[in-house]
């Protein structure tokens, strides 16, 4: 019974695997693997319930950008931006030409592994990356597209640059939060102005 309720759970019949679990646990003397079902059962349903608990996560995040960026299009727009902004992977200038928005950075990385094991690149250099957004500004909000570039040799034929992304961004005098929408999972992403992002930073006194 127990091979039985383990094809049956691997096809994603839970149910009924934990029907014919249930069924062999009730027998006496039942064999070890019943047991080791069990188990499995209850790793299976405590995963699926992770997943679950993440997603509505990940939708709630989703919901609440929407939501504070319906409200910011309906804003003052801001008599001024700051010009230096600090994300995930890097420091960022901003520029602003009327309505139009440049926010530009760069970091380094260490060399796809792949590309030092083909020989096109020394395993122990560093890649420049660079990431680029431009987009329109409304009220408090941004919106555009952001366009990432490497000078690292591509593995492909498309060339070190990915597709332009297109992005919606929140703007306040301290915060830009990021959302792409055709990202998977799309969750916003912070950038604080650089003053802000220092101070977090800052060891606190003892």
């Amino acid at each position: 019974m127990s091979n039985l309720g383990y094809q049956l759970l691997n096809a994603g019949f839970v149910t009924e695997a934990e029907e014919i679990c249930n069924k062999a646990l009730a027998i006496p003397g039942f064999h070890a693997n019943v047991g080791s079902l069990s188990v499995a059962l209850r790793e299976y349903s405590a995963a699926e319930s992770k997943i679950v608990e993440t997603t509505l996560d990940q939708a709630k995040q989703r919901a609440a950008f929407y939501a504070s960026f319906g409200i910011s299009l309906g804003m003052t727009e801001l008599n001024e931006l700051a010009n230096y902004w600090v994300g995930p992977e890097c420091e960022l200038s901003l520029t602003a030409e009327g309505d139009q928005i440049l926010l530009r950075g760069s970091f380094q990385r260490p060399a796809n592994p792949l590309s030092a094991a083909l020989g096109m690149i020394s395993s122990n250099v560093t890649v420049r990356h660079q990431v680029e957004y431009k987009g329109t500004l409304r009220g408090r909000t941004i919106v555009g597209m952001v366009k990432r570039t490497s000078d690292e040799k591509s593995l492909s034929l498309l060339g070190s640059q990915t597709e332009p992304q297109r992005f919606l961004m929140t703007v306040s005098p301290d915060v830009l939060v990021v959302l792409y929408p055709t990202e998977n999972p799309a969750n916003p992403t912070t950038l604080r102005r650089r003053e802000v992002a220092r101070q977090l930073q800052a060891p606190k006194a003892q």
